[in-house]
């Protein structure tokens, strides 16, 4: 590692006038730079000798803050020389920024999660961020030395008791734990995984679906001339789905070049960084006169005009009070409803498999459990 420079960041300029600082080390052939909590305007700092100049009033002080960031720095190799360990950049960020050794590892989670967000879709961003906030509400304070098999099964009791998750939740947070901790691994910010000890279980399905009355109810109220025009607003996408099996974050960037003549071709957001793999969903009768009622709007290459997701699923939740569905209905219900309908008539579970986009047939096998289990709650019909 080189010798700590201390530089001001003057591309950019506050409002009062000053500019903030950090520290610039180079470390394995990579600039790393360190951010500092200080601010002052360009003409107070002298960059050849690095230091604050004495006509500032409060030179002196900033001077040994400056002092002490080199210190801290120099602190951390001389740590890891001692230790013998090889200092990369990832890991000098995160022992100054107080993540590494004993630091505060809930904090840490909270900065990669936002640090992912380009990398992951804007659901499980949001899924992450859940998980992150309950973990806070569980421990206000979780350092890295605290990440045990004891604190990870604790955790999984006060899910279960405090928050009453069943257990399909509880696997799904215990999965994202188990996400960043990973990482924490690869980056040498954890020296063990508390995982090793723990098997993550998996609750049984737990799906909100239409039956195939139910959809058409709703199919009834899009038709519907005198239908309130937020409710078709919603229903239009929702019931695509429902007949092509299409995430919400697909139905968003469905564009009119996706389509030709009777078939969908869409590289799914969700798994367009792993698979890579186009989708390829041919279009039935329905799906197809959903198409058509959508309006062709100049310069706009999507098929349909989305609102948010917070009204869209207020609206659905409505929409279902009024034709007396209880179901707590949200826009993934639709996919849901598509592939266990889509699986009931059919038992084909690897065509599913390849329309919803699955990597692995496990992920699609949850629907035939369901149709399955269906299935033996309907032949109760027949017991005394």
């Amino acid at each position: 590692m080189s010798k700590v420079l201390i530089k001001q960041k003057k591309d950019y300029l506050r409002k009062d006038g000053t500019c903030s600082f950090y520290a610039q080390v180079f470390l394995q052939g990579k600039i790393v730079k360190l951010p500092i909590d200080m601010y002052l305007e360009t003409s107070f700092y002298d960059e050849k000798d690095q230091t604050v100049k004495e006509s500032h009033p409060d030179a002196k002080s900033l001077n040994m803050m400056l002092d002490q960031v080199r210190a801290d720095i120099f602190e951390i190799r001389k740590r890891f020389m001692l230790k013998k360990k090889e200092l990369t950049p990832e890991l000098l960020v995160a022992e100054y920024t107080g993540f590494g050794g004993s630091g505060d590892f809930l904090g840490w989670m909270f900065k990669e999660i936002d640090n992912r967000r380009g990398e992951i879709s804007q659901g499980t961003y949001n899924h992450h961020k859940a998980v992150a906030s309950k973990l806070k509400q569980f421990k206000l304070s979780i350092l890295f030395n605290d990440i045990t098999p004891d604190l990870v099964s604790r955790f999984q009791v006060f899910l279960r008791d405090k928050l009453l998750n069943n257990q399909s939740t509880i696997g799904a947070a215990m999965k994202v734990l188990k996400t960043y901790i990973k990482i924490a691994l690869r980056r040498e910010l954890l020296e063990s995984n508390p995982f090793e000890f723990i098997k993550i279980r998996k609750g049984k399905p737990s799906l909100v679906y239409l039956k195939e009355q139910e959809r058409n109810k709703m199919m009834e109220v899009f038709k519907d001339p005198d239908a309130p025009e937020r409710y078709k607003k919603v229903l239009h996408p929702f019931l695509f789905s429902c007949f092509t099996g299409l995430r919400i974050s697909d139905v968003k960037r469905l564009r009119w070049d996706h389509l030709a003549e009777d078939t969908i071709y869409i590289m799914p957001y969700k798994t367009q960084r792993t698979s890579g793999e186009t989708v390829v969903i041919p279009l039935g009768q329905t799906a197809l006169w959903l198409i058509d009622q959508a309006q062709r709007r100049p310069k706009d290459p999507y098929v349909f005009q989305m609102i948010s997701d917070q009204k869209n699923n207020e609206y659905l939740k409505e929409i279902a009070g009024k034709l007396g569905i209880r179901k707590s209905l949200h826009f993934h219900v639709a996919r849901h409803t598509f592939a266990t309908l889509f699986y009931e008539k059919t038992n084909d579970l690897a065509t599913l498999q390849k329309l919803l986009g699955h990597a692995a047939i496990t992920q699609t096998m949850v629907y035939a459990h369901v149709s399955d289990q269906l299935r033996r709650d309907q032949m109760k019909v027949f017991d005394f």
